[in-house]
């Protein structure tokens, strides 16, 4: 969509679209705030602080999960709040409300309520914040498609994703801090440190919440601008299923899910329970994971149109399938190959999530959109759900497990991150057959970026200079090495005419000392029989005194 700035209607409706894409990434920075601290090894360690055993931290990522397959009824819940914007708001208002309470569970403990009810009552109110997220979540998709122009789509998503990659990386230290600290301060009391920064990420939220209640309900090209189109509920899952390249990323997309959610909760339980790391740390290392999402997204969401984003997603993935092989070289005494893979996995993430929502996106038929987005959502959440169930039983068999191959030693939850990437890996076969757009390699990938990528193009020239550089100076060295190389000839010769002199010398000199010995032995022979002689007399002497 292209505005003319003579049309005062066509100008009107830029400046709200710019300001809508303003709201959108205040909404989104803040918004991040209180999912990071929600989530990950935060949430992990709310758990482990209320006392939950390993099958039950699994359901932590399981629940949330689940509840995506109320996606499904995504159409009808829109058509029932009359529109996009209003459902999108009420389920963003419930989930706020349902984490303040799930802020103050602590205060059953001293009610005398006992642990295990404790945890029941976490798990339910988590599968509601689920609900609740995904009935917002597939009502924002359709909202902020038809709000944002689909040649934009790739920049803009970059860009927001970019501004909340900060605030989740200053969030995340920040509570690390908060909660490592309180710990310190008030030991044995430390689940209330989790309180105190849920509660602080709250009023995030609620700041995020008015951000996006200013946003207009939709000015887009061929948007429904609010007016979601009316569908039957049967229409609305057979629709997109008569897509066949929909069916093979819903088909790659659950595959993927569960390869990923086999070992999503236990990342944080290996950092927290089998490496002792402390959340300060931890807080850290998604830092550095922060920090390169955010490069990454300002750089995928450039060039993610001219490289498109099925290859970024197919490249992305791939290098996700690896990480995990590399956390078994992480020890309690040494972790810090956590700092290389939290650096990768920042980059690779970022490409592997804008790829994924920009090629749903591309799928989906305008005027059928939410029903695209809840299936997938749905098909996508069940096979997370599932898999953190399966993660956690495997986490219990493996649990003591141990296994020595040569120099290669296993244990316990290290076989879950071998696992986990095997099935990534054989996921991949499933995206190759999305027919969408060509299937790049990787050396046309990095072609096509290039343009964009500047500081690839940088690193490029730097490199020619280097390699210039290299030759000259092997060339200098060269010619240095024939004038030094002639040099040393010419002193080996001298040192060798200087040996053989020596040499002869020294057996002149040899001879001569050789001779004198044997002149000296011969003299010393002489004098020895002389003084016998003498000592010979004198005893004959003595004798002829002693007969006398």
């Amino acid at each position: 969509m292209e505005y003319q700035e003579q049309n005062p209607l066509q100008k009107a409706y830029k400046e709200a679209y710019e300001r809508d894409k303003r709201y959108s990434i205040l909404d989104g920075m803040f918004s991040h705030v209180m999912l990071t601290v929600f989530g990950g090894a935060y949430l992990t360690g709310f758990g482990l602080a209320l006392g939950m055993e390993e099958y039950q931290i699994g359901l932590l990522v399981a629940l949330p999960a689940l509840a995506n397959l109320v996606q499904l009824l995504g159409p009808l819940y829109i058509n029932r709040m009359g529109g996009e914007k209003q459902a999108c708001l009420l389920g963003t208002g419930l989930f706020r409300l349902n984490w303040l309470i799930i802020a103050f569970l602590p205060v059953l403990f001293y009610l005398g309520v006992s642990q295990s009810a404790v945890i029941i009552i976490f798990l339910v109110l988590l599968a509601l914040s689920g609900v609740f997220a995904a009935l917002s979540n597939v009502s924002w998709m359709g909202w902020i498609s038809s709000l944002i122009i689909r040649a934009e789509r790739g920049r803009f998503f970059g860009r927001r994703n970019m501004y909340t990659g900060i605030s989740a990386m200053v969030s995340g230290l920040l509570a690390g801090l908060i909660i490592d600290n309180w710990g310190a301060f008030f030991p044995g009391r430390e689940i209330w440190g989790f309180s105190l920064a849920f509660l602080l990420a709250l009023v995030c939220g609620v700041v995020s919440w008015f951000f996006l209640r200013k946003i207009s309900s939709g000015i887009a090209e061929g948007g429904s601008l609010g007016k979601p189109v009316e569908l039957d509920f049967l229409e609305s899952l057979k629709l997109p299923l008569q897509d066949q390249n929909f069916r093979y990323l819903v088909t790659f997309s659950m595959a993927w899910a569960f390869a990923v959610g086999l070992s999503a909760p236990f990342f944080s339980v290996y950092m927290i329970v089998d490496l002792s790391i402390p959340f300060t740390v931890i807080s850290l290392l998604a830092l550095v994971s922060g920090a390169t999402n955010i490069i990454g997204m300002k750089y995928w969401g450039q060039f993610v149109d001219r490289i498109c984003s099925k290859s970024l997603l197919y490249y992305t993935s791939l290098g996700a399938a690896g990480l995990p092989l590399i956390w078994i070289m992480a020890g309690p005494q040494n972790y810090n190959v956590l700092w290389g893979i939290n650096f990768f996995s920042g980059l690779i993430w970022s490409g592997l999530g804008l790829a994924t929502s920009l090629l749903l996106m591309q799928l989906a038929r305008e005027e059928y959109k939410v029903a695209y987005y809840g299936l997938f959502a749905a098909a996508t959440g069940l096979a997370a759900a599932v898999a953190p169930v399966a993660g956690g039983v495997l986490a219990g068999l493996t649990s003591g497990a141990t296994l020595q191959l040569n120099f290669i030693y296993l244990e316990g939850l290290q076989f879950i991150f071998i696992l986990t990437s095997v099935l990534r890996v054989f996921s991949l076969s499933l995206l190759i057959r999305v027919k969408l757009e060509e299937q790049l390699s990787l050396q046309e990938l990095v072609t096509r970026g290039m343009g964009d990528f500047y500081p690839l193009q940088r690193a490029r020239h730097l490199t020619v200079m280097g390699v210039q550089s290299v030759e000259n100076l092997n060339l200098t060295v060269s010619r240095g090495l024939l004038y030094w190389e002639s040099q040393l000839e010419d002193f080996l010769i001298k040192s060798r005419r200087i040996w053989e002199n020596t040499g002869n010398r020294a057996e002149e000199l040899d001879n001569r000392l050789e001779d004198m010995v044997s002149r000296t032995e011969e003299k010393e022979s002489w004098l020895l029989e002389k003084i016998a002689a003498i000592f010979q007399w004198l005893d004959q002497l003595g004798e002829n005194d002693e007969q006398q």
